[in-house]
């Protein structure tokens, strides 16, 4: 009989696979350039591995949670003009600015970060559609738009009366509101390349709070501006 050890060395061994070290690989540099992350450091590594290990809609929804973090963490430390050590005053400019945002939808946060200048009008765009396709998709539970417009075409026989038969149609959209294989199929095309978006934008955003860090990487051979923009966001998108 195994022992505890022995179960977990074989649950492990399901993760050893060519697609999840491709994954690692591909992710590398993002996560090995001693980039400092502040606010988003941990969030980022699990959203890391539950990419590497195939938990895509983990990923997504989690990558989620990220962007209304970095939306609100950069509107809150904008409102903030003075150093921590001026404690009466950063307390107060804190307690307001969260406040202020800290209860906002993400809608109104999207736009109150364009209009800062802490995301360009194309990120604000772009935003925006993430918020319907993968926010609304995932953490509402909201997603009838991944679910084509047809009808499934069903057939009904019968064991007691032998060649006797029906048939019927019923909305796509109603019969496979609880079929998670649509969810995790979407969760894997789709994971990726939502947290390399989100990714982008809010180390592009940590970078600028510590621009000596661009240097600094670099003399360590990380390119951050490089590294961090690798997804381009153009209008229309």
């Amino acid at each position: 009989m195994e022992n505890t050890q022995e179960r977990f060395d074989r649950f492990i061994q399901l993760f050893n696979t060519v697609e999840n070290r491709e994954k690692y690989d591909f992710l590398f540099e993002r996560f090995e350039n001693g980039m400092p992350s502040g606010a988003f450091g941990i969030i980022r590594h699990e959203i890391r591995n539950c990419l590497v290990y195939g938990m895509f809609q983990a990923a997504l929804t989690l990558t989620n949670h990220y962007m209304e973090k970095f939306l609100k963490v950069a509107l809150i430390n904008s409102e903030v003009t003075v150093m921590m050590t001026d404690f009466q005053l950063f307390n107060e400019q804190r307690a307001a600015a969260i406040q202020k945002f800290g209860k906002k939808v993400l809608f109104e946060n999207i736009n109150s970060a364009c209009e800062k200048e802490i995301i360009t009008e194309n990120e604000k765009t772009a935003l925006l559609e993430f918020k319907n396709l993968y926010r609304n998709t995932f953490s509402h539970f909201d997603h009838q738009s991944l679910i084509a417009d047809s009808d499934v075409q069903l057939y009904q026989f019968s064991f007691t009366k032998p060649g006797e038969i029906s048939q019927g149609s019923i909305d796509a959209k109603n019969l496979f509101v609880d079929m998670g294989h649509t969810d995790a199929d979407f969760a894997k095309k789709n994971a990726v390349l939502y947290f390399m978006a989100i990714d982008d934008i809010a180390m592009r955003y940590e970078l600028k709070q510590s621009p000596g860090m661009v240097k600094i990487l670099l003399d360590h051979g990380f390119d951050a501006i490089k590294i961090f923009n690798q997804i381009k966001f153009t209008g229309g998108q």
